[in-house]
């Protein structure tokens, strides 16, 4: 690993770490207060704006299999009906790729849509049955299903 990568695989950290107290601070406000959202603003810029859109205007369900509450991935529909799949480091977006590859940012708008929709509780829960929670994280995983 050269220096540069180094250097953004601890800036990736720090954000996380950062991220993390932020969370923590929200819950226990219990809100997303204005000076966390400005903190926030701080770390994530122009995504900020655009995650608590997705917060307040999309439909974000944390999918589970039925009886395995620690397992689980989020769905995150948009108004325009796109759905976009996101895993503990991984979205299936095509900005993410680019932020992952291009960028030290480690999150795109949906992944931090979770993460405030997770913080704040502003989130629908589903459970499945194994036979479709296999069916949704193939499709999270880009697998075209019948």
């Amino acid at each position: 690993m050269d220096e540069r990568e180094a250097s953004a695989e601890r800036a990736t950290a720090i954000g996380d770490g950062v991220l993390d107290v932020l969370c923590a601070r929200a819950r226990r406000e219990g809100t997303l207060s204005d000076a966390t959202l400005r903190d926030l603003h701080v770390l994530f810029d122009k995504t900020l704006q655009s995650a608590v859109d997705l917060l307040d205007f999309a439909t974000i369900t944390r999918l589970s299999p039925r009886g395995a509450e620690g397992r689980a991935f989020w769905k995150v529909q948009s108004t325009s009906g796109s759905v976009y799949h996101c895993f503990s480091g991984y979205c299936s977006c095509q900005a993410f790729a680019f932020l992952v590859a291009h960028t030290s940012q480690s999150l795109c708008k949906h992944q931090l849509a979770v993460r405030l929709a997770d913080t704040t509780g502003r989130f629908a829960r589903q459970e499945l049955d194994a036979d479709m929670w296999g069916v949704e994280l193939l499709r999270g995983c880009g697998e075209s299903m019948p």
